[in-house]
Parts: structure tokens; sequence; C-alpha cells
């Protein structure tokens, strides 16, 4: 299958449309200048997003002692006693422990700190 449009033509007709003078100008400027009209079009909107995830799962728990690292946790399951008191059912690794056991055990709400993740920010280099 043949392409309909040649890259001149292309070109030509991108610089035409921003008033610009082709034969004055560096092929390698001229170029950029056409891939990056085409780069500018294919990225997404800000629209064009994941949601924020809610409600939050991954928290820390805090533990005894002030300087001790929290233990990271998922929150299964959140239960309100009182108007100002409630507690969480957290998932966690406990490191202290030989074998590195996996608990589930109820915290009270004082000690959890929620962490906010956002899907559309990805670190590859730390994964």
């Amino acid at each position: 299958m043949q392409p309909t449009h040649s890259y001149s033509s292309l070109i030509n007709t991108s610089l035409r449309q921003f008033k610009v003078d082709a034969s004055t100008l560096p092929i390698a400027v001229v170029i950029e200048h056409v891939f990056y009209s085409w780069r500018v079009g294919m990225n997404p909107s800000k629209w064009d997003r994941w949601p924020d995830v809610e409600p939050v799962r991954l928290v820390l728990v805090r533990r005894q002692y002030r300087y001790e690292q929290p233990f990271q946790g998922l929150l299964l399951d959140d239960v309100q006693k009182s108007r100002h008191k409630w507690f969480g059912l957290v998932v966690f690794v406990d490191e202290r422990a030989e074998g590195r056991p996996v608990v589930q055990r109820w915290f009270p709400g004082e000690v959890l700190t929620p962490i906010a993740v956002d899907p559309n920010i990805i670190d590859k280099d730390s994964i």
C-alpha cells in the first residue's frame, strides 16, 4: 500500500500553517518542527487520567516507640465506635518476628496514617 502523502508535502503543509518559509531553515529544524507538532497532538489531555484512588487503603502503622520504623499495611476494614473514635483492620508483615509472618490486627485510628497513591505518576526507576 502506497502512502497518500510524501514527507515533503507534509512538511510544507505544516510549515505553511505557521507561515514559515522552509527555504530559509536548515532541514533538521524543519523535520524537528514537523515531528514536534505530531508528538504534541498525540499527548493525552489532562482529562484523560486515572481518577484519584478512593478510599485510601495503604497505611503506615506507628509502633510503640518513637524511633521505630512504622509498619506498612493494607487497611481491610474500618469501624467507627463513637463520634471521635474509630478502628482499622490492618494486614501487615511483622519484620520483628521470626519468619516474618503476615499479621491481621485491629488498630486505633490514632496510630494509622493513610498513604495517598496517584496512579498517574509511576516512578519506573523504583519498580
